[in-house]
């Protein structure tokens, strides 16, 4: 899930103010997620092996969007017959969890 660090800052003040998310917390776990986990994925972009589903849109545009990415791996998984891992990552606030079935 690709958002823009701002909208995630936006996200996760929304969040706080709703009494879902500990402000301070969601601030230092999405300075982590920009640190590590970015570069990692920019590390599997290099080998082809991302793909990236645009999150700042209509969510049902992302969903669909997502389910048609995660359709196209399971496919490659079936053909090729390999283990594959799929991980689901974004940062704090950019909802991925609504994506997970």
């Amino acid at each position: 899930m690709n958002w823009h660090t701002r909208i995630l800052e936006k996200q996760i003040e929304y969040g706080s103010q709703l009494g879902d998310t500990v402000l301070q917390l969601a601030r230092m776990e999405l300075k982590n997620y920009s640190k590590n986990v970015l570069s990692v994925a920019e590390y599997y972009d290099q080998l082809k092996k991302l793909s990236v589903v645009d999150g700042e849109r209509q969510p049902t545009d992302v969903y669909t969007d997502f389910v048609n990415k995660l359709d196209e791996i399971l496919v490659q998984k079936n053909t090729i017959n390999k283990n594959n891992i799929v991980w689901i990552i974004g940062g704090p606030g950019s909802n991925k969890s609504l994506y997970v079935f």
